[in-house]
């Protein structure tokens, strides 16, 4: 009785004839309808972040209540932002057929190019983000819905890969059957195509390397130097001005208990930026009325501390920090030229699209391996428990395949 109802629980074995079987296939699985939707909606995506950006770029920022000088720096970045979106968009080219091949090679080269492209905007995006709010958010939710939609895609081309992987590999027993003169033939043509594919690779290597070693990348590198040591600079001229303000730290603070002032507060916090932002340079005054109050006694300091406070103020005169924020200002109008100079040249995207088409190759490559590894003297019975296992395994349906050589 208890072997009577276990085998009535036992998954129905459906014969199905070798013919039948791509047709069977293709009724049991749905991921290719899927993927059509998935696609579709890609397309959509793609055109909803050309419309925000489009709208991102006709944002005006003439009237935005904030320093000049943070204006120019925002309008500064959001066409780079805009400029890096665009062109990654460009390369988002949606294939025509929907193989698993193609779809492979699209999900790998839009994930590559994804990274490359949050990568090369991170800086600009949070620059641009301080005065854009609703414009830039509505870019970012439509790229970031893109990439889930481009995951899903992915996720739905593994599975629809693996039936793509039986069909062929029902087709191949068909043709073992019925073409096994032709296999020699077949073989010589794969190999062929193999080998220029092969050819193809190892003059794109060179290319790249040629690109990666030429004048153009020393020129790259030189830039990538001058932006090192301008970064050096900015840090040693700030950390020279924090050193300066050190000594003066107790004294404003006790300043500040008398006579509280915000900006007095914003000078103990970080001195650098607030001289920066302080264009009526208020901070002589502040200095000048802690000195009287030192002087007077309304500030008490030790002795050592008060000598190394006053040999700051011999040094901070009206002179010296005007002198501070002309270098530091045209040390970081020069740190930026070289950082729009390295963002806008296009050797790292053209290495870029090189090494796409070698890893494009290099799936075409692995394809035409597996195709010629089809092309051997076949064990028929083993292929055909091999497809029903594949089928048992991925669909779940136990299946008898039946062909001519029984």
């Amino acid at each position: 009785m208890i072997n009577f109802f276990k085998n009535l629980l036992k998954p129905k074995e459906e014969v199905l004839k070798l013919s039948d079987v791509s047709r069977w296939l293709e009724s049991n699985s749905s991921e290719l309808a899927e993927i059509k939707e998935k696609i579709n909606d890609v397309k959509v995506l793609k055109n909803e972040v050309e419309e925000n950006l489009k709208v991102l770029e006709s944002v005006d920022l003439s009237h935005a209540k904030v320093e000049d000088r943070v204006k120019h720096i925002v309008q500064g970045n959001l066409p780079a932002y805009t400029h890096a979106l665009s062109l990654f968009l460009k390369k988002v080219i949606i294939p025509d057929g929907l193989s698993a091949v193609s779809l492979e090679i699209f999900c790998y080269s839009f994930e590559k190019e994804f990274d490359m492209m949050n990568k090369r905007t991170f800086r600009s995006f949070q620059i641009v983000k301080e005065l854009v709010g609703k414009e830039l958010e509505d870019v970012a939710k439509s790229v970031k819905s893109l990439e889930l939609t481009v995951k899903d895609v992915s996720k739905l081309n593994k599975r629809m890969k693996e039936v793509s992987e039986m069909k062929d590999l029902a087709s191949f027993i068909e043709s073992s059957i019925n073409d096994k003169d032709k296999k020699d033939q077949h073989r010589s043509y794969l190999e062929k195509e193999k080998n220029e594919l092969l050819s193809f690779c190892e003059k794109t290597r060179k290319d790249i390397e040629s690109l990666k070693h030429g004048k153009r990348a020393e020129k790259l590198n030189s830039l990538r130097s001058k932006e090192e040591n301008a970064s050096k600079n900015l840090k040693e001229l700030d950390s020279e001005m924090v050193t300066l303000f050190s000594p003066l730290q107790k004294a404003l603070k006790k300043y500040n208990n008398i006579h509280f002032v915000k900006k007095v507060d914003s000078y103990v916090e970080n001195p650098v930026t607030t001289l920066i932002r302080d264009s009526e340079l208020e901070i002589l005054v502040f200095l000048k009325d802690v000195k009287k109050m030192v002087d007077e006694g309304k500030i008490d300091l030790k002795d050592d501390k008060k000598k190394k406070m006053v040999e700051s103020l011999e040094t901070l005169n009206e002179a010296f920090i005007k002198d501070f924020i002309a270098k530091r200002s045209s040390i970081n109008e020069e740190l930026e030229n070289i950082k729009t100079d390295i963002m806008l040249d296009t050797l790292s995207d053209e290495i870029r699209h090189l090494e796409g088409e070698l890893n494009k190759t290099s799936f075409k490559i692995l394809n035409a391996e597996r195709e010629i590894s089809k092309v051997r003297d076949t064990d028929i019975n083993s292929e055909i428990a091999k497809l029903e296992k594949m089928i048992n395994d991925l669909l779940g349906k136990k299946v008898k395949i039946e062909h001519a050589m029984g």
